[in-house]
């Protein structure tokens, strides 16, 4: 039986996603379709992924570029431990840790010289820096 879904999503860049996989320990695959057993019987364009994820040794969720330009989580969620919204918050909050890293690393206009990242009780993700006054620069 499948539970086909497409869960829209604000991500727009497959270089931060694929290291925000990555930090949470899933693998990914490019240039593949979803093939999960949960697929069987979908066309071929509904198997269509830019980034197949696994998942708890499933291939049958992935990601999806729309003609908007961002990404969209698609696949088959029944039976995913938390299903997709557990799995998209997950993705989405490193996403968003991944994105200000990444920015922190290319570029020193921010005056940070140095952080740490700190995982609450609650999941919640937090950065913190140490800022140099003097390399801040305006905008």
């Amino acid at each position: 039986m499948s539970h086909r879904s497409q869960v829209q999503t604000q991500i727009k860049s497959l270089d931060i996603l694929k290291k925000a996989i990555k930090e949470l320990g899933l693998s990914y695959y490019e240039g593949q379709e979803l093939s999960g057993a949960y697929t069987r019987g979908w066309e071929a364009s509904e198997k269509a992924a830019d980034l197949v994820i696994e998942v708890e040794g499933r291939k049958d969720v992935g990601f999806k570029l729309g003609a908007d330009g961002f990404y969209s989580l698609i696949g088959d969620f029944y039976g995913l431990r938390g299903g997709e919204k557990s799995l998209k918050d997950r993705i989405l909050q490193m996403y968003n840790v991944t994105f200000v890293k990444d920015a922190i690393s290319n570029s020193s206009s921010y005056g940070i010289t140095s952080y740490t990242t700190n995982t609450l009780a609650n999941g919640d993700i937090v950065l913190e820096g140490e800022v140099d006054t003097d390399q801040i620069v305006a905008a």
